[in-house]
């Protein structure tokens, strides 16, 4: 399996252009995520050799040049060369050639290409070697001039070569670090291209079946004045005095809320946020008021509105919230710092920070009983902050498809009665983590969709899993008799769900026309 993004189904990561060496590597770019790959069909190797751009240095943080990569060629000099497209239309606003030495794992953008009369030029297509020693690329995206082949000579770039204006392009969200290739034999970088083995009894969801358990009311956000395109729901909260607060937009972010009893919604103000922002706990809704992710920690209440709770340093922005079930504490998830931060409610004082392993991908925090917090890092972990605001990270990790731990992402969470943490991954995994005997115990999938909208309800645990283009599944889940899918729910991607105190479960779509879905039913049983 080649590697792709965590923030795309595992039926985007497709082969776009591969190559061969002379040394038997076949190079590959994953398409829609630019990672690009190589492997040998006959030892069953795949390395993977991360982004297809270097790293800027001004805030450490990657900037993916664009969503475009021509055919990785190796050239004479053992570094391999390829060209990358701006994401943006039209496709011929300027390929960037980029060098990656592979014994280094040292990437160079040697420029933007342009014709003698300064027109901007692209590559995006099959390249070979010449036995001239020069790479030849072919292309047919030039709206003005047509399909044209390139030849790139490697050896006019000298190891000193430094463009001639500097690449600046706008970064895109969400791009996933910089991953250093290491030699043949790091194991964790290195994978056999075998199946997993399966310790549970293959699961065959029914795609077509039709929902009919249960009782669904709807409520519209465009009826309820929100424009098309934006309006995704992208975080809901559990309830509080008889409301669920949510965050609905696409390019501008609304904060509402939702009345248990009428199902009416209101909107209670716009969150300044000019980053995009992640699925995950991006709300808090206590005592102490609506807390809400943006460009700084907001905070709304009937009293004051909407208003910035604390300030974030530029080019860092809060993207996920738990709130402690014991302390006055909130507990933060920095990006792109990686630092889990907690606040204390009554002061707005940071009273510790956490640097955490490696990237998170998962924006989700889980608050646990007795106080503290679980949370997801890179590479499957799970680390756990007690009361006593002691972190450790638990020996048995969250499940993932072996070889991709390093982008393993949590994809939902919720905290059960008994203190139980439940989890879906982007693989489509059931977990649940014991905070008190420090085990995770993985439960199988019910599809090859991530899981959304984990929630637990008299003893079953409700999840929603989906395809790229809706259709919706709710699955249930308990111990002794494992999945059951209980059909097509929404025709639209599914996002988030709560349970209200109500006892009914509250679901928040994510299209451009979106809803929220209440549904209830009377079914349970308690887990063992």
């Amino acid at each position: 399996r080649m590697p792709h993004s965590p923030m795309l189904p595992e039926s985007k990561g497709t082969c776009t252009f591969s190559w061969r060496d002379e040394d038997g590597w076949i190079y590959a770019v994953v398409s829609y995520n630019n990672r690009i790959c190589r492997y040998k069909p006959k030892e069953g190797i795949m390395e993977d050799l991360g982004n297809p751009t270097p790293w800027k240095e001004d805030n450490d943080r990657f900037y993916p040049v664009g969503l475009f990569t021509s055919a990785p060629v190796r050239a004479g000099n053992g570094k391999i060369y390829y060209a990358v497209l701006n994401e943006n239309v039209p496709y011929y606003d300027g390929a960037e050639i980029i060098e990656f030495d592979p014994e280094t794992g040292v990437k160079r953008n040697l420029g933007t290409m342009k014709l003698s009369d300064g027109t901007n030029a692209c590559v995006l297509g099959e390249g070979d070697l010449g036995a001239d020693g020069r790479i030849y690329w072919g292309d047919g995206n030039h709206g003005k001039r047509g399909g044209m082949m390139w030849a790139f000579d490697p050896s006019k770039v000298p190891d000193d070569y430094e463009p001639v204006e500097e690449v600046d392009r706008v970064p895109r969200f969400g791009a996933l670090p910089e991953m250093r290739y290491v030699k043949t034999g790091n194991k964790n970088k290195i994978w056999r291209l075998r199946p997993q083995v399966r310790a549970f009894p293959q699961f065959k969801p029914l795609w077509e079946k039709t929902f009919n358990e249960g009782r669904l009311d709807t409520v519209s956000l465009i009826k309820s004045g929100y424009p098309l395109w934006d309006n995704g729901i992208y975080a809901m909260s559990e309830p509080y005095e008889g409301y669920i607060y949510g965050i609905a937009g696409g390019e501008n972010y609304y904060l509402f809320r939702v009345s248990e009893n009428t199902l009416e919604l209101e909107q209670l103000g716009r969150i300044p946020a000019t980053e995009k922002i992640f699925n995950g706990n991006g709300i808090v809704a206590c005592k102490e008021g609506v807390f809400v992710v943006g460009d700084d920690l907001c905070r709304w209440s009937e009293e004051s509105g909407l208003s910035i709770f604390k300030d974030f340093p530029d080019g860092e922005y809060p993207a996920a919230l738990a709130r402690d079930r014991e302390n006055p504490y909130l507990y933060v998830l920095k990006d792109p710092s990686n630092q889990l931060a907690v606040i204390d409610l009554k002061t707005r004082n940071e009273i510790r920070s956490y640097g955490l392993y490696g990237p998170v991908q998962s924006r989700w925090l889980a608050p646990l009983q007795g106080g503290g917090v679980m949370g997801f890092e890179g590479n499957a972990v799970v680390c756990k902050i007690d009361s006593g605001l002691r972190i450790e990270k638990m020996e048995q990790h969250f499940p993932s498809l072996k070889g991709l731990e390093f982008i393993s992402e949590v994809t939902s969470v919720t905290t059960d009665a008994a203190g139980i943490v439940w989890g879906g991954t982007r693989e489509g995994y059931l977990f649940s983590a014991d905070p008190g005997k420090k085990t995770v115990t993985n439960h199988g999938k019910p599809g090859p969709y991530y899981l959304k909208g984990i929630v637990t309800k008299d003893g079953v645990v409700y999840s929603m899993s989906g395809g790229d283009f809706g259709e919706t599944h709710l699955f249930t889940y308990k111990r002794d008799t494992g999945f059951e899918d209980k059909g097509i729910i929404t025709k639209k991607l599914v996002n988030c769900a709560v349970r209200g105190n109500d006892d009914k479960i509250y679901i928040g779509e994510y299209s451009s026309s979106s809803s929220i879905i209440r549904f209830s039913d009377h079914s349970g049983e308690n887990i063992q």
